[in-house]
């Protein structure tokens, strides 16, 4: 695929300087430097959903690839060196249309990748997880062949293999709950779990557990009250259900990320539009105890347009955010979001624009500082290319 050069600018949206803060909770910091970025595509859309570190410097992101009018959509994968040059570049199909949702780097090297594919006759969708060594070669595949639609959203190792949360419709009632399912190192089915009520529920997102138990979030639908909250699922390491949590207020809520917290607990964030009087969201973050008990939540957002928090990276002194935010000419924007332990905002900063930009994932490097890729629309052409940006750490306080 070529490298596309599209103009691209971050800046400063607004910068909340912290006057008598504890040593313990978060110096007094400045917004990172934009370092580099670079935008990568073919003659027609990516769509880009996870990047993880590939242990030399650079970073794998992963995705899908369209053809012309979007059709022809295959998974794409591409590797690239710490100042964004292309190292490698894979692609696979399994169907009709095959896309990944998440990437995770192992930790003795290769890739676990999660996503989906159209069968061809096109009736349904079938989840596919990939073990990939470091050149993004497939090593071994599984597919879970239900009879409705189901994607594999999360996969993480585990003592003696992998863990994939994901969404189902394939059972008797076709209707869509969260699952679970085990597999040994080498791709091999050894236990899978369904969880959810007559009311539909999607988890797209997980957390291995230090007892080697499993918190995935998501929503659950309320369709007494016709609204969605955020949820929260706690199992052991078998995958059966310790409890379950729902959030939210009186419209509509999801998570899209969790992470567990060293001292016990849950960072989680989504979207919500249950503190505004109009449909468009907002970032919505909620820190929890071990038990699932909200400890604080906070919304942050605009009255222009939607803004959600896509992902959460966890730092020793607060939380990095990123996701899609609002200028108020109603343009989408890439949002970087940084955070104090309360989840009060040390500074947010918008990058993109004029129209629909989003950032996807943010990753924390070695040297503190950060990349964040998303999706960049070329307005010359309609078609959305992969945007991966890097920053410098965080700027001390005053510069």
């Amino acid at each position: 695929m070529n490298h596309k050069a599209l103009v691209f600018i971050f800046r400063l949206l607004s910068l909340v300087v912290l006057l008598a803060i504890p040593s313990a909770i978060l110096a007094q910091v400045n917004p990172p430097d934009l370092q580099w970025f670079h935008t990568y595509g073919g003659a027609y859309s990516e769509d880009m959903r996870m990047i993880t570190l590939d242990g030399e410097g650079g970073f794998v992101a992963a995705g899908a690839s369209a053809g012309e009018n979007h059709r022809n959509i295959v998974m794409y994968l591409i590797n690239v060196d710490g100042e964004g040059q292309v190292i490698w570049e894979q692609t696979y199909s399994y169907g009709e249309k095959t896309k990944a949702k998440d990437i995770f780097r192992l930790p003795g090297g290769g890739y676990i990748v999660s996503g989906y594919f159209v069968n061809n006759d096109g009736t349904h969708m079938d989840a596919l997880i990939m073990r990939l060594d470091n050149e993004g070669n497939v090593l071994w595949d599984y597919v879970f062949e239900g009879y409705a639609n189901d994607v594999a959203w999360r996969t993480l190792p585990v003592e003696g293999g992998y863990v994939t949360v994901g969404i189902t419709e394939s059972n008797a009632a076709k209707q869509r709950d969260a699952f679970l399912i085990k597999l040994t190192e080498d791709g091999e089915e050894v236990w899978h779990r369904e969880i959810g009520t007559p009311n539909g529920e999607r988890a797209t997102c997980m957390t291995v557990l230090p007892d080697g138990g499993f918190a995935l979030a998501g929503r659950m639908r309320d369709i007494d009250n016709l609204i969605e909250d955020g949820w929260l699922v706690r199992t052991d390491s078998e995958g059966i259900v310790l409890w379950t949590q729902t959030y939210g207020g009186d419209r509509r809520e999801e998570f899209l990320w969790i992470e567990s917290l060293e001292e016990g607990g849950f960072i989680l964030c989504g979207k919500t539009n249950s503190n505004n009087n109009r449909d468009d969201f907002d970032h919505w973050l909620v820190k929890t105890d071990a038990d699932g008990d909200v400890l604080w939540e906070r919304t942050y957002g605009n009255v222009t347009g939607d803004d959600w928090a896509q992902m959460v990276q966890v730092l020793p002194d607060g939380y990095v955010m990123a996701g899609r935010g609002y200028t108020p000419t109603r343009s989408g924007e890439l949002n970087l979001i940084r955070l104090t332990t309360d989840g009060e905002i040390v500074y947010s900063v918008l990058g993109g624009g004029p129209w629909n930009d989003k950032a996807y994932a943010v990753r924390v490097l070695p040297d503190g500082g950060y990349v964040i890729m998303g999706t960049k629309f070329d307005v010359n052409d309609g078609y959305s290319d992969l945007l991966i940006a890097r920053f410098s750490p965080d700027n001390p306080f005053p510069r």
